[in-house]
């Protein structure tokens, strides 16, 4: 899986994020088929010749990785084929904004994935057995995907030429996806190092959690941001496209507010329901200073969109490497000195020069605009919601910590709707967009 996952963002030679830039601004299926169909050939070309490497000559990655298991890796080989070629074509999905159909087919995949791996495991298989699901359940995802494209947009006579303009878009973005990779998992590697494993089981569950909210919020808007400003873009529909971006933006930060006042409160009492009091201890501060982390990639993830619709990957694969040796010139620096709290300041000043440098870009092509009419009253909210939550911990000490979380979050909501910080037409305006995907 490791490797699978190093290996999908060279292997896509960024054409699946192309697809979602470019394809909502074609209205002619016949183009859109035409220049799929060429991309297609050329990625089934490139990850073809990568796969058919590994599998006849495995031996290197076998004795390096698996222990000089070399079935493995042939297996490995096959999967790695047959899983990129079906991200590839789920990225189909993604740019025509059917995220309903993507989300069930994901869920549908995963749960096929893990059942089939458990029948076989239990059967006396073992890990060729799980790997061998996989390769089954990923085989038959692949004949699927085949056909409904087929039926959605077809497929055309290749021409290469055609390739050109998702190349020039797509390539520049694998060495940012390889960086980002460095920034979200070198801390890991470097606490090993210098500290031991024992820091890494005290870092690791604090840094998921801190993370897990505002990550997600921010993955769901690199996904689904891109194809829907593109269409708004190429239609120069520039007031819609600065409406949905400051809602992103309203209701990330009221999420994230609210996850990070939880996190200030709640956070050791979560670590030590997920994992045991000594790395809830330890990790507390980890998981209050991640949430920052999480809350800047959300807003990087608003932002970012408006370089991709200038289409100037170069700028962000720029920001990535530039953060990855940020990122690990000072974990080396901090870690040392200062343990696992260095390698979370050092994730939060990687993270913050990320969003500096995606906000400065994004203004040098657009006038933002962006909202800030509402932030007294987050603030205010914010500060109602803390009074709340420290009148029930600690004063009506009757309540338990699940009802705190409940009462507390109720609360803030209510202050919120109060305030005129959630407003009804805006969460029907976000609704209509969804409904569209």
């Amino acid at each position: 899986m490791a490797t699978i996952g190093i290996a999908l963002p060279i292997l896509h030679l960024g054409l699946s994020y192309a697809m979602s830039r470019f394809f909502p601004s074609k209205e002619d299926l016949k183009i859109i088929s035409k220049d799929f169909s060429s991309i297609f050939l050329l990625f089934l070309v490139f990850t073809g010749s990568i796969s058919s490497l590994i599998y006849f000559y495995p031996s290197p990655l076998a004795n390096a990785i698996f222990e000089g298991n070399t079935l493995i890796v042939k297996l490995v080989a096959v999967i790695l084929f047959v899983w990129c070629t079906d991200r590839f074509l789920m990225s189909v999905f993604r740019a025509f904004r059917e995220m309903k159909k993507y989300a069930i087919i994901q869920i549908v995949t995963k749960y096929s994935e893990i059942s089939l791996a458990a029948l076989l495991v239990l059967l006396g298989y073992g890990i060729i057995g799980a790997v061998v699901a996989l390769l089954i359940v990923r085989g038959g995802l692949f004949v699927v995907l085949s056909f409904v494209i087929s039926k959605k947009i077809g497929f055309s006579v290749p021409n290469l030429s055609n390739a050109k303009e998702y190349l020039k878009f797509g390539v520049p973005l694998i060495p940012s996806q390889l960086s980002a990779w460095v920034v979200n998992t070198s801390d890991r590697y470097i606490i090993g190092f210098f500290l031991g494993a024992t820091f890494v089981g005290y870092y690791s569950p604090g840094y998921t959690v801190g993370r897990a909210v505002p990550k997600m919020i921010g993955s769901i808007f690199l996904f689904v941001l891109t194809p829907t400003l593109s269409e708004y873009y190429e239609k120069n529909d520039m007031s819609r496209i600065y409406t949905i971006s400051n809602y992103c933006l309203k209701y990330l930060l009221v999420i994230s507010s609210l996850y990070i006042i939880g996190a200030v409160f709640f956070g050791r009492e979560v670590l030590e329901i997920l994992t045991d009091p000594v790395i809830a201890e330890n990790g507390y501060i980890i998981i209050v200073l991640t949430t920052i982390t999480g809350l800047f990639y959300g807003i990087y993830a608003i932002y970012s969109r408006f370089i991709i619709l200038k289409e100037n990957s170069k700028v962000m694969g720029a920001l990535w490497i530039s953060a990855s040796i940020l990122n690990f010139g000072g974990n080396i620096y901090l870690v040392p000195r200062i343990g696992i709290l260095g390698a979370a300041i050092t994730t939060i000043i990687s993270y913050l020069f990320v969003l500096v440098g995606s906000l400065y870009f994004a203004s040098k092509y657009f006038e933002l605009r962006i909202d800030t009419s509402y932030f007294p009253k987050l603030i205010i909210c914010s500060i109602l919601t803390i009074v709340i939550i420290i009148g029930l911990t600690r004063y009506l000490i009757i309540t338990n910590f699940y009802i705190d979380i409940i009462l507390s979050s109720g609360f803030y909501l209510l202050f919120a709707w109060i305030l005129g910080i959630i407003k009804k037409e805006e969460i029907n305006f976000l609704k209509s967009i969804a409904s569209r995907s």
